[in-house]
């Protein structure tokens, strides 16, 4: 056999002993998934070993299986992870029915979680060549053994919040009875953006204070039939109006992300406020607020997400006030 030949049939094998790795690896993924969605824990978007332990372990498991010991280059670490990922978003949209939202909020954390398990794994087999086997299934445990672990860490709620604002060629006087009521908002009114544009978040289409007793309610209607409640707490005329979320139904969940409650165990979205702050010339800038709390493993990187979705949201709000306003 020449050695072009041998070499194309090495590669054949490894490809063929690549498909039951593979397997292994979606298999893996999905009982931990399983886990976790049906368990009483924190669910997938809540737990550490799902966002980066699991990914972390299963690059290595598949770099340590189907990298040859004799290979030099770096490449294959490298997309072990990228189709390790591809394969989850697929699994996910189509078998599991995620929504767009989840796999955005995944995606980047299972990518360089997955970077660094084949980091790990290329360290690995550097030091200790011919105990690939062994050392991959050892690496396939690992996530199943931290899911036991995690579940007995307690985390603590960290309070966040939100602010965009807009500078309006109006008085206060004129803004202030759109803070109270907005009707018919079009689909070309407010500002383009990723999170209600591309990704698909529902729009609002109208807003109303309905008084039941001595309580006032802000009712807000979107698209897709989201609506939910806001429950005034302040009511100062032209200057300022604050407020208590509340989610009487699961709509907004339903159109967003089924994980991610506005009013669960890992997110709280609980109050919101403008306020208007005259600017002299007839100018007045308006503020909006939005503050919830975050329980998850990775706050920091959820907040950010949380500045993008709701960021977005509110400076599409503000432009449709401005440009009621103005009119």
């Amino acid at each position: 056999m020449s050695e072009s030949e041998h070499q194309a049939g090495g590669q054949t094998s490894r490809w063929r002993s690549a498909l039951p790795a593979l397997g292994i690896v979606v298999a893996a993924a999905l009982l931990c998934f399983f886990l976790l969605e049906w368990g009483d824990g924190p669910g997938t978007v809540g737990s550490l070993v799902f966002l980066v332990i699991l990914p972390a372990a299963l690059s290595a498991f598949l770099c340590l299986l189907i990298i040859p010991d004799s290979s030099e280059s770096a490449l294959p670490y490298f997309l072990i992870p990228v189709g390790l990922v591809a394969v989850a978003v697929i699994v996910g949209m189509v078998a599991l029915g995620e929504a767009l939202i989840c796999v955005l909020l995944l995606s980047p954390l299972w990518l360089f979680a997955g970077w660094a398990g084949a980091l790990y794994a290329h360290g690995l087999r550097s030091r200790r060549r011919g105990r690939n086997r062994l050392h991959a299934s050892i690496l396939l445990l690992i996530p199943f053994l931290a899911l036991q672990v995690e579940q007995s860490v307690p985390r603590s709620w960290e309070e966040r919040e939100v602010t965009r604002s807009i500078d309006i060629p109006a008085p206060p006087e004129r803004i202030w009875p759109m803070l109270v009521s907005i009707a018919d908002i079009r689909p070309h009114e407010g500002r383009w953006n990723v999170s209600q544009d591309l990704i698909g978040i529902p729009r609002p289409l109208s807003a109303a204070i309905r008084r039941d007793g001595e309580q006032a309610r802000r009712l807000a209607r979107w698209s897709e039939e989201v609506h939910f409640e806001e429950i005034v707490r302040t009511l100062v005329r032209n200057e300022r109006l604050t407020w208590t979320f509340h989610f009487p139904d699961d709509s907004l969940r339903a159109r967003t992300d089924r994980h991610i409650s506005p009013r669960g165990d890992n997110l709280d979205v609980r109050t919101g406020s403008y306020r208007l702050v005259p600017l002299g010339n007839g100018n007045t800038r308006l503020i909006l607020t939005t503050r919830y709390r975050l329980r998850t493993p990775l706050n920091d990187y959820s907040a950010l997400w949380g500045e993008l979705f709701l960021g977005d949201i509110q400076n599409n709000i503000l432009a449709v006030i401005a440009d009621r306003a103005r009119a």
